[in-house]
């Protein structure tokens, strides 16, 4: 997401390509689940959700709201203060908790979009059967892109930071708006 930045982050875009869908996707979610109830047990899309749902509010609110609070010493981060240093900032900062809300939003966004892609086959395709290859292959997917958001951690992680005292400041100031990083 973060490469992608320039296409969806802007006044019209950011809303019609990340929150509406986003929006649409949950609603429908959760109407489903108020008609109809959970299944029994739970299967893996839903409890794939459950780490999204813990990590995503943080990860938009000290990524997307904090940032562009008016008020000193934020004083309203531009997007191009959005950039891969605001993220070195915070992995390098704090490490731990960065690095553990990173990987369990996006292992928990991967697995959701590998199991949705089976139940949107059964639901298009009812009668075609999976692969016997799918069970490897899905796992596998999600393996390759939390191993790819690893490497992207501990690459962000050992670079030299490049920004000026005041923006760090301003920077630290976003990220401590969380509970998560004033602790």
């Amino acid at each position: 997401m973060l490469l992608g930045r320039e296409f969806y982050q802007g006044a019209l875009s950011e809303p019609l390509f990340v929150l509406g869908p986003l929006g649409i996707h949950v609603t429908a979610s959760a109407v489903k689940r108020l008609l109809i109830g959970f299944p029994s047990p739970p299967s893996l899309i839903t409890w794939a959700t459950i780490p999204i749902l813990m990590t995503l509010p943080i990860h938009f609110a000290t990524h997307r709201l904090y940032p562009s609070i008016p008020d000193p010493p934020i004083n309203a981060l531009s997007p191009s203060e959005l950039d891969y240093e605001y993220v070195k900032f915070g992995l390098q900062t704090w490490p731990w908790r960065n690095t553990l809300l990173y990987l369990v939003l996006v292992a928990g966004t991967a697995t959701h979009a590998v199991e949705g892609l089976r139940v949107m086959i059964r639901v298009w395709q009812p009668n075609a059967a999976l692969p016997k290859e799918w069970g490897w292959k899905r796992w596998s997917t999600v393996a390759a892109v939390v191993g790819f958001t690893v490497a992207g951690i501990l690459t962000l992680k050992g670079e030299t930071l490049i920004m000026t005292s005041r923006a760090a400041s301003r920077i630290s100031s976003a990220w401590e708006q969380s509970l998560v990083y004033r602790l």
